[in-house]
């Protein structure tokens, strides 16, 4: 038996749909501020598939993996020991840093932020998922997942990169639309937020 990514995308679902009508009747937000809130909330779910998930309940194969197991030898919390040419070369950190892209490109879109308050955020983001895997392997007892200070600092890079893409982008908008221009309702929050109107209106 195990808990993976398919097995819960139905219940963050039945989830996302009360979230969404408590932001809706409660806080007033717009349907542009909804459809960016459920674009990053699907974003986390899948975030929390690639780094934590799957889970397994098997004992059999989680005794064996304890028989053989050194939890210390996936723990490092020394900053850019191990980085490698090869290493950073990588799959696994271009994954980390892809993996945070997305949260420093699309938090703006439901707080107002800017480089302090994304990189602080991000560092809460990425510690996070480092302690919930250094959790699960102690309830394993078995390095079920590496515990590495450097995936923290790759997962903030991605965060660093993608508000930066975000910075990048609302600059482009701002040249090209004014400021004032009428929008549609699902555009309009996404076109306030790019023309970085008030925080007071933005979801409003």
């Amino acid at each position: 038996m195990r808990i993976d990514i398919e097995s819960i995308i139905p219940l963050a679902m039945i989830i996302l749909v009360p979230l969404l009508i408590y932001l809706k009747k409660k806080k007033g937000r717009t349907s542009g501020y909804l459809i960016c809130f459920a674009v990053f909330y699907i974003y986390l779910i899948y975030a929390v598939g690639y780094t934590v998930l799957p889970l397994w309940f098997d004992p059999d194969l989680l005794e064996l993996l304890r028989s053989d197991a050194n939890l210390m030898s996936s723990i490092n919390l020394i900053p850019l020991r191990g980085m490698s040419i090869d290493y950073l070369l990588s799959i696994q950190v271009v994954g980390n840093i892809v993996l945070g892209i997305p949260f420093g490109f699309g938090l703006p879109f439901l707080v107002k932020s800017n480089y302090q308050s994304i990189l602080r955020r991000g560092l809460f983001f990425a510690l996070t998922i480092e302690l919930v895997q250094l959790v699960i392997s102690l309830l394993y007892q078995f390095p079920y997942r590496t515990v590495d200070i450097n995936d923290v600092l790759l997962n903030l890079s991605g965060v660093a990169i993608g508000y930066a893409l975000f910075c990048f982008f609302a600059w482009i908008y701002r040249k090209s639309v004014s400021k004032d221009e009428p929008t549609k309702s699902v555009w309009s929050h996404i076109h306030n937020v790019l023309t970085g109107q008030s925080v007071k209106n933005i979801g409003k």
